[in-house]
């Protein structure tokens, strides 16, 4: 997978390191020739952002569950999973960030989702947008989750 740079608001960012954050695939045992999903998660200014790139499908789906998992344990308030990178997002990976929404959303909980068109346009079409604090940029997502 090509790695891109980072974008402006991760830069010179603290990353979190909570057990198995660093190397998420060798956790999750991906088959031989799976595509990678790359996860970091960073902390800015009291937000957790998850950031994900690659496809995630029936292969990948555990490095996407895990990445959620640790954005559960996160001490922070306010978390933005940041899914611009994504170019593929199968019906498992739909479930899965549908259950995510529905555990995250709690008092005392602000999160918001950013997505690429693979990852909108199936939610859109199962007429999940409306439960899920969709932001269309990291920017606004952090003033979303901030402001509340």
């Amino acid at each position: 997978m090509t790695r891109l740079s980072k974008p402006d608001y991760m830069q010179h960012e603290r990353v979190l390191e909570p057990a198995g954050v660093s190397d998420i695939r060798a956790h999750c045992a991906l088959p031989r020739g799976a595509t990678d999903v790359a996860v970091e998660i960073i902390n800015r200014d009291g937000v957790a952002i998850a950031s994900l790139s690659g496809a995630v499908d029936v292969l990948t789906v555990p490095a996407f569950s895990l990445a959620l998992k640790h954005l559960l344990a996160q001490p922070q308030p306010c978390i933005v999973l940041d899914l611009t990178g994504i170019d593929f997002f199968g019906a498992v990976a739909l479930r899965e960030l549908i259950n995510f929404g529905q555990i995250v959303s709690k008092p005392g909980v602000s999160w918001a989702v950013v997505g690429s068109r693979a990852v909108l346009r199936p939610l859109q079409l199962l007429g999940a947008l409306g439960g899920l604090p969709v932001c269309g940029s990291v920017h606004s997502a952090i003033a979303h989750v901030s402001a509340k």
